[in-house]
């Protein structure tokens, strides 16, 4: 019935050339379906052919109208289905890009903490290095000083700072330096020295007498400030102290009784009370 209708407006046409123009502009203007376009163009293109040819050329117009409606259908369906998936992608995109851009805000702040625990350890560790510098020129200071004394001591605190002196001399040797150990030592070994001071000691030793015989005897020092011993059969006593720059004892028999006497009193043996007089003698203090 499309095809009827062409062909009579084609007719038409041929008899009215100015109206045929006419006509045909409208046919393109007006907004009707593709499959009316395309009969009345089959209906114009086939003016001297005879009724079964113009049919089977409108038949194989329309096929191919038909295939040409497929193929666009198909591509359509397909950018569609494309367009759905360029558009998941680019979501899946700005996802990575917005997480990648978080990571990276992340990693900046990271990276400024790590510069300012950089720039705090780095200022520790300089401090750190001044503070050893100090240490070490403290101990280089001390310790000779410190050895230096030993010889001076009384035998009693002596053998209690011999192996501290011995341990600091070892750790001297070692090439890591030790600083903090050896600071250790040095503070231990001075409060010793401090509490042997401050108290009043008693103690059974071997001396050397003047004689150049070695006799055990009983001691008692009186801190740093006055030492003297006595024999077991009280027969021989005396005072010690700083001679010629190294601890001796030198004999004086006749304070034997007192010196029993004050062993007896600091021990607990004796509770007798009293004045007991012994000699003090006094020697420039070493700075």
């Amino acid at each position: 019935m499309c095809f009827a209708i062409a062909v009579n407006r084609r007719v038409h046409l041929n008899h009215e050339p100015s109206q045929r123009i006419t006509v045909m502009n409208i046919l393109f203007k007006e907004p009707i379906s593709h499959f009316l376009s395309c009969c009345i163009l089959i209906g114009s293109l086939t003016t001297r052919l005879d009724g079964a040819e113009a049919l089977t050329e409108a038949r194989m117009a329309l096929a191919q109208w038909v295939e040409v409606e497929k193929t666009i259908s198909s591509e359509t369906k397909a950018w569609k289905e494309k367009k759905g998936l360029l558009q998941q992608m680019t979501e899946v995109a700005k996802s990575e890009v917005s997480l990648m851009k978080d990571e990276l805000e992340d990693l900046k702040t990271e990276a400024s903490r790590a510069a300012a625990q950089r720039t705090k350890l780095s200022k520790e560790h300089e401090a750190h290095a001044q503070a050893s510098a100090h240490v070490r020129q403290f101990l280089e200071v001390i310790e000779p000083r410190l050895e230096s004394l030993l010889p001076k001591f009384p035998e009693s605190l002596t053998e209690k700072l011999q192996p501290m002196m011995d341990r600091l001399s070892k750790l001297k040797e070692d090439k890591s330096g030790r600083l903090a150990a050896r600071m250790q030592i040095l503070v231990a070994a001075i409060a010793e020295i401090q509490r042997f001071d401050q108290v009043v000691t008693v103690s059974q030793t071997l001396i050397t007498m003047p004689s150049g015989q070695t006799q055990e005897v009983s001691t008692i020092h009186f801190g740093l400030g006055a030492s003297y011993f006595v024999s077991e059969d009280g027969l021989k006593s005396g005072v010690g102290g700083r001679l010629d720059g190294n601890w001796q004892w030198i004999s004086q028999n006749s304070i034997a009784p007192e010196v029993k006497k004050a062993i007896a009193i600091a021990d607990g043996r004796s509770v007798e009370t009293g004045f007991i007089s012994l000699p003090v003698t006094t020697q420039k203090t070493e700075r």
